[in-house]
C-alpha cells in the first residue's frame, strides 16, 4: 500500500524511546508520520478490522495513526478553506467521524455524507474519512430541527 514512498534513511540517531513519552495527565507515546505509516501498513489493518467499536480510545488513536500515515505517504489532504471547510474543534472537542455523527443525529452514515456532498454540513476530508467538528454537527442537528 505504502511501498511507492522511498524508505527514509535518517540522517540522526533515532530518538531514545524515553523521547517519545509525554503528557501532564498520564503518558502519551507520540509517533512521527514514518512510523505511523509503517504500522499501518505492517500491523494495524488487520487490527482494525477485528476490533473496531470494543474501546472508543483505541478507534480514535487508529484514527490518528491512519491520517498520519495517509498524509505522510501524500495521499491525503485537508480539504482546501474554501471548499466545504469545517473549523477546528473548539479545545477539549474532538472531530467525529461520519459513523459518529450519524450516531449522535439518530440518522445513518449515508444521510450525514448527503449532507456533505450538498454543503448543508461542513466536514474535513482527510484521506478517505469526512472528519467533524462537533459545534458544525450541532448547528445542522439545529437547521434540520432534530
Amino acid at each position: 500500500m505504502y511501498h511507492d514512498r522511498p524508505e527514509w534513511t535518517p540522517r540522526q540517531p533515532a530518538r531514545p524511546a524515553e523521547h517519545l513519552i509525554a503528557g501532564l495527565t498520564g503518558p502519551v507515546v507520540l509517533l512521527s508520520a514514518r512510523v505511523a505509516a509503517q504500522l499501518d501498513r505492517d500491523v494495524l489493518d488487520h487490527y482494525r478490522r477485528n476490533h473496531r467499536g470494543t474501546d472508543r480510545e483505541v478507534d480514535e488513536t487508529l484514527i490518528a495513526i491512519r491520517i498520519a500515515a495517509l498524509l505522510y505517504v501524500g495521499r491525503a489532504s485537508v480539504s482546501d478553506p474554501g471548499q466545504n471547510h469545517a473549523p477546528p474543534p473548539a479545545t477539549g472537542a474532538s472531530w467525529l467521524t461520519v459513523q459518529d455523527a450519524a450516531s449522535k443525529l439518530g440518522c445513518s452514515p449515508r444521510s450525514i455524507r448527503r449532507s456533505i456532498n450538498n454543503g448543508r454540513l461542513a466536514a474535513r476530508r482527510v484521506g478517505p474519512l469526512w472528519l467533524i467538528n462537533p459545534t458544525e454537527l450541532h448547528q445542522h442537528a439545529d437547521q434540520r430541527g432534530t
